[in-house]
């Protein structure tokens, strides 16, 4: 069954995989397909441009934090090298990547 949020940012996501370390590290793998409309234009000016913008299909999200508090959590937008959203198993092994050079990271508040 997946887990569906709203993220403050992000609005309204699909959980297709969370991560709990024993570390205390929490990585959540997201797909979101609307962004609430207030914060939008504040998205697309610092993560998308005008080629990016009318992307079709759904956005994919790694969450991560050391609580599994989506809030407090940060997030990073998986894309391929030109900046376009991936399909969904490129995006799972850009998240997989990013959760193994995690060994190497602190998260802090």
């Amino acid at each position: 069954m997946t887990t569906k949020i709203t993220h403050e940012t992000l609005g309204e996501c699909k959980v297709l995989l969370e991560i709990n370390q024993n570390d205390g590290k929490c990585f959540k793998f997201v797909e979101a397909y609307k962004i609430k409309k207030k914060k939008k234009y504040q998205i697309e000016e610092m993560w998308l441009d005008s080629i990016h913008r009318n992307s079709k299909g759904p956005h994919y999200y790694a969450l991560w934090g050391n609580s599994q508090n989506e809030s407090t959590m940060g997030w990073t937008r998986l894309t391929t090298k030109a900046g376009y959203p991936p399909s969904q198993n490129k995006a799972s092994s850009y998240f997989f990547e990013l959760v193994n050079a995690s060994k190497n990271m602190n998260f802090k508040m």
